[in-house]
C-alpha cells in the first residue's frame, strides 16, 4: 500500500494535479457529486496561482485532475486506517510487548508527519512560492524545498555507505522532479553536447543553486546515480568471490542478486526515461524502482547483519587469499 501510494502520489505530481484540491478536510470523505458542487470547486480553484497559466482548462480537464488528487489523499488516509486500527486493537488487547510501544509510534508519528508535510507542500504552490512561479513566468509547482567476519564486515560496511549514497540519489531525484530537470537536456552520457554543462552557478545565494538551478540539479543526480551504480557493482563484486559468496547465507545471496539486478534496472530505466523525455509510464516506473532498490538495499543489510556463523568461517578462510 506505502508502495502505491508513492506511485499515485508521482502520478499525481506528473499530472500537475496536486494543486487541484485547495482545502484540506482531514474529516471529509465524499468529492462533488453535483454539478452545482463541480462549478463551485472550479471557482475555488480559479482563484489560486495555477490557473492563471491554465486558462484553457475546461470543468471536464479539472475533473480528471482532481480525480488523481482526491485518490492520492484517499489512499492516504487508508494506509492510515489500516496502520492505526490494528496498532489501537492489540494495545487495548495488551497484546504487544511494551519495548515495541516506542517503534510503533515513531511510525505513526511519521505517518501522521507524512500527511501534514504534503498539506504543507500544496499550500506552497498555493500561496506565496506559487504566486513567486506565476511573477515569474514558470510553471505554478511546489516548492522543491517541501517537497535514505572481516571480509563480510568490509561488504557490509561499504554497502552501508552505498546506502547513504542512494539516499542522497533518491532526495536529489526528487529536486530533479520538483523543478523538472528531467525535460532538460534529454541526451545520455553527455548533456546535449557538454560533459559538464554552463550555467552551474547563475543563481544568489549560491547553495540555491543545489536545489533550484536545472543544469547543476540534473548534474548531480546523474552523478550520485553513477556513484551509486559503481558502488554496488564494486560490493557485489567483492560478495561474489568464490570464499565469501559460498559462506554466505542463501537469504544474503539473494538479497544481493536483487540489489544488483535493483541497481542496473533502475539506472536503465533513469536513461531511458531522460532520452524520452520524461513520459509519465516511465517517470512514475522510475520512482517505483527507486522503492525497490532501497527495499533490497535494506534487506541485503539485514541479512549480512544476522550472517554471525558465516562471517567466522569467512574470517578463517580469508587469511588464505589474503
Amino acid at each position: 500500500m506505502v508502495a502505491g501510494m508513492i506511485a499515485v502520489g508521482g502520478a499525481t505530481r506528473l499530472t500537475r494535479s496536486g494543486l487541484s484540491m485547495v482545502s484540506w478536510k482531514p474529516h471529509g470523505g465524499l468529492p462533488p457529486m453535483t454539478t452545482e458542487e463541480w462549478e463551485a470547486e472550479f471557482e475555488t480553484y480559479k482563484k489560486f496561482p495555477e490557473y492563471q497559466q491554465r486558462k484553457n482548462m475546461t470543468l471536464s480537464d479539472f475533473k480528471g485532475i482532481f480525480a488523481w488528487e482526491y485518490g492520492h489523499r484517499m489512499l492516504g488516509r487508508t494506509v492510515g486506517l489500516v496502520y492505526t486500527a490494528p496498532l489501537v486493537y492489540f494495545l487495548l488487547r495488551k497484546r504487544l510487548p511494551v519495548e515495541l510501544y516506542k517503534r510503533f509510534g515513531v511510525l505513526f508519528g511519521l505517518g501522521a508527519a507524512q500527511g501534514a508535510v504534503g498539506w504543507w507542500m500544496v499550500r506552497s504552490g498555493l500561496e506565496e512560492h506559487g504566486k513567486e512561479q506565476l511573477q515569474k513566468k514558470n510553471e505554478v509547482r511546489v516548492s522543491p524545498y517541501r517537497l535514505a567476519t572481516h571480509e563480510v564486515g568490509r561488504i557490509r560496511k561499504i554497502l552501508g555507505h552505498c546506502s547513504t549514497v542512494l539516499g542522497y540519489t533518491i532526495i536529489s531525484g526528487a529536486f530533479v522532479a520538483g523543478i523538472d530537470a528531467g525535460m532538460a537536456f534529454n541526451t545520455f552520457p553527455k548533456m546535449d553536447e557538454q560533459w559538464i554543462p554552463d550555467d552551474l552557478f547563475v543563481l544568489d545565494p549560491k547553495y540555491k543553486n543545489f536545489f533550484e538551478n536545472v543544469p547543476l540539479v540534473q548534474l548531480d543526480h546523474r552523478m550520485l546515480a553513477m556513484t551509486t551504480i559503481a558502488g554496488f557493482t564494486g560490493v557485489y563484486g567483492m560478495a561474489r568471490r568464490p570464499h565469501i559468496w559460498n559462506q554466505l547465507p542463501q537469504q544474503s545471496r539473494t538479497a544481493l542478486n536483487m540489489s544488483m539486478a535493483a541497481v542496473s534496472g533502475q539506472v536503465l530505466l533513469g536513461i531511458t526515461t531522460l532520452l524520452n523525455c520524461v513520459p509519465i509510464p516511465l517517470a512514475v516506473s522510475h520512482q517505483c524502482g527507486a522503492i525497490v532498490l532501497l527495499t533490497s538495499t535494506l534487506w541485503s543489510q539485514h541479512t549480512l547483519n544476522f550472517a554471525k556463523p558465516m562471517a567466522k568461517a569467512a574470517i578463517k578462510a580469508a587469511p588464505k587469499v589474503l
